[in-house]
């Protein structure tokens, strides 16, 4: 099974985030892109360089890129936003490919939740525009969004690239009052990578085992539909005891994809 963690749950970015995740025990790590002025955008070829070069020391994967800008920032959904939206999306997917990974979180929740025919509309106009940007780099832009998962499968499908799929957060599906073990297997192929973590009462709240979700009708379906991806930990931050049981519970699953 491959198991990474979180900028977030990790609490720290940058090389410190590699060092964090081989501390925990893991070897994937997945930075956060949290603004347009985000430091790793602006970083030189020289910085790049260094990161990789301390990843491959620590022998540390780096599968997938979180981009939540458009958290605060709803250019993505609103059609007068679309140059600025394309914009960031060109910068993050470029960082993306920089750190060697293939996978682009793009989440659209809070002020880009594309709630409506207009908002979905704009997304999907956008997505089309971006998705020969991130065919050129070999990055593939998986949504994490509030949707539930028959309007996000068919708002991907309308766009119909390999490149555009599905990032399902299994807390994030309980605290919205869906069912992820069925959502996933809805969602099938789509799903391009998984956020794990448990929910209680408020979103995200609670590491594995502490909160509401099943985690085993979860992991089944996920093995029905195939999925041979990476589990990228985001539970609360600060206690390595609690994230560490993290991983041994899903440690109990095997995958098709073996833990490297």
């Amino acid at each position: 099974m491959k198991i990474g963690i979180t900028q977030y749950t990790a609490g720290a970015g940058g090389l410190m985030l590699l060092e964090r995740a081989q501390k925990i025990g893991l070897n994937g790590v997945e930075p956060m892109i949290a603004a347009a002025d985000s430091d790793y955008l602006l970083w030189s070829g020289g910085e790049i360089e260094k990161f990789l070069q301390r990843a491959n020391e620590l022998r540390i994967l780096v599968p997938t890129a979180a981009m939540a800008i458009f958290n605060n920032d709803d250019s993505i959904v609103n059609a007068k936003g679309k140059d600025r939206a394309i914009k960031i999306i060109r910068c993050s997917l470029e960082f993306t490919a920089a750190i060697g990974a293939d996978i682009m979180l793009l989440c659209t929740y809070f002020a880009s939740n594309p709630d409506s025919p207009s908002k979905k509309d704009n997304l999907i106009k956008i997505l089309r525009e971006a998705e020969p940007i991130a065919r050129d780099l070999q990055v593939a832009i998986a949504l994490e969004s509030p949707l539930p998962i028959a309007e996000l499968s068919e708002l991907v499908d309308e766009v119909g690239s390999e490149y555009v799929g599905i990032y399902y957060d299994v807390g994030n599906a309980l605290y919205l009052g869906y069912d992820p073990a069925r959502e996933i297997e809805q969602a099938g192929r789509r799903i391009l990578s998984v956020h794990i973590k448990d929910t209680a009462k408020n979103l995200g709240d609670s590491h594995l085992g502490a909160g509401r979700l099943n985690l085993d009708s979860t992991m089944k379906s996920l093995m029905k539909i195939h999925y041979n991806g990476w589990f990228i930990i985001e539970t609360p931050p600060g206690n390595d005891k609690a994230i560490q049981n993290d991983i041994k519970m899903l440690d109990k699953y095997t995958f098709d994809a073996v833990r490297i």
